[in-house]
This record gives C-alpha cells, structure tokens and sequence, in this order.
C-alpha cells in the first residue's frame, strides 16, 4: 500500500504479529519500525541490555499527532541484564523545527505499560532522514518507571531520502 506510512491517514493492514501472550503488534511500514538497545540504565534497569524492537503508529501528516508506540525485548546480549520489555505506550508526537535538508524531526511523549517493568513514561525524539541518498531515521527515548529508567536508541531500515515518521 502506497502511502501508508505513520505520517500518512490511510489505514494500516490489519494483520497483527504477536509479540508477547496476549499483546499483538499491528504491521507498519518499514519506516516506522525500529531496532535498537537498552542501555545507561539505573535503578531496577541497571545493567539491563535489551535488544528491543519499536513500532510507532501515528495517524495525520501535519501538526501535533496521536502516538501509539509498541516496544518488545526480543533478547540480550550473552552476560546481559534483561528487563523483557513488552507492552505498548499512548502520547504525542509534535514536530520539532529543523532544517529543511536535515529531515523532519519530532518530540515524542508517551506513557503505558511494559509488562514486568510496570508504567512508564518515554521522552525523547524521533528524526526522518533528510537530502541523502538513502539513509536510517533514528530513535532516541528515555524510558522512566517507579523505580528506574533507561535509555533506548534504536534505527530503521534503510530508507530513501526525505522518509518522515
């Protein structure tokens, strides 16, 4: 489907991928799925190292939009503390000013649930990739529950030039 990705208003499949029992993940573009890690955690995350998946979902194209984010660990390194992330988050995504050639940039805040962890907020940004040839939109969060937080920085796929969220 052309045109489907989180900056556009056409409805996304509604093929699901379980991620965890009883929790699904809707199937998003490419754009708006991510990879990354756990790290510079403190508290109940210290020394967690989750490899982790996001996916972001984010209805409109212009001005401040609803967000829903999923974020599954999907493993950890070998030594590794692992947190076993799974659950999603509701917040906003709002656009942030940047330079035209940079790509477009977002705030992202978001709260919810992550399984073992409990509630959690998540701030951070989210950028798309601007005049190049092809390149990653990137992700940076900070993850904060009752009784520790963590950082999450993940990357996309491969994407062509100008990709938003």
């Amino acid at each position: 489907m052309l045109g489907s990705a989180c900056g556009s208003s056409a409805k996304p499949p509604s093929t699901n991928t379980t991620v965890a029992p009883g929790g699904t993940v809707p199937r998003v573009p490419v754009r708006d799925r991510f990879t990354g890690t756990l790290h510079s955690g403190i508290g109940s995350l210290a020394g967690a190292r989750d490899v982790v998946k996001v996916r972001l979902q984010a209805p409109g194209t212009t001005g401040t939009r609803r967000l829903t984010m999923w974020i599954v660990s999907t493993g950890c390194p070998a030594g590794a503390t692992c947190a076993h992330l799974s659950g999603s988050l509701r917040g906003q995504l709002r656009p942030v000013r940047a330079l035209p050639d940079v790509g477009h940039r977002y705030a992202m805040a978001a709260s919810g649930s992550l399984g073992s962890v409990g509630v959690v907020t998540a701030a951070g940004t989210v950028a798309g990739t601007g005049n190049i040839n092809s390149g990653f939109e990137t992700l940076q969060l900070t993850l904060t529950g009752k009784h520790g937080s963590a950082r999450l920085s993940a990357h996309s796929a491969r994407v062509p030039p100008f990709t938003s969220p």
